[in-house]
């Protein structure tokens, strides 16, 4: 299901940018604010006060490139997790489509580390108890 995926970590991300751009722009705003009337009132020269402006937008590019590339991770975690929710969505229901073409031995495996572990064992189990009847049935 990457439809699931691509809007999965669409709105992660965009959620991430927006508090990301949120916190920069108020800590640019009142820091630089705060930053700049102290350089101005304090008895530095002109070169000390420069310098100290041009390490305050360092200072804040790096928020900002920190912040970004938390989010970068964030959204590729956000990926990793949607695929152990899609995958396996996708996986019982391509199961079911076979069984349901005629295929009553299939069952569904998932990766460990995938979700719906229980929802898979409890189709399996079912399967195998309709399984069982039928042969009940015949004998």
């Amino acid at each position: 299901y990457p439809k699931f995926q691509l809007k999965y970590i669409f709105w992660l991300f965009i959620s991430g940018l927006i508090l990301v751009s949120g916190i920069s722009f108020v800590f640019y705003k009142y820091i630089s604010e705060n930053y700049s009337l102290l350089v101005e009132l304090s008895p530095m020269t002109d070169v000390v006060k420069t310098q100290l402006a041009a390490e305050l937008n360092v200072i804040v590019f790096s928020i900002l490139f920190g912040s970004l590339v938390f989010l970068i991770l964030v959204s590729m975690m956000g990926l990793i997790f949607s695929h152990r929710v899609a995958g396996p969505i996708f996986h019982i229901s391509r199961v079911l489509s076979e069984i349901r073409d005629g295929n009553v031995d299939a069952r569904i495996t998932l990766r460990p580390k995938d979700e719906f572990q229980e929802l898979a064992d409890e189709v399996n189990k079912t399967l195998d108890f309709l399984d069982a009847k039928k042969n009940n049935l015949k004998n």
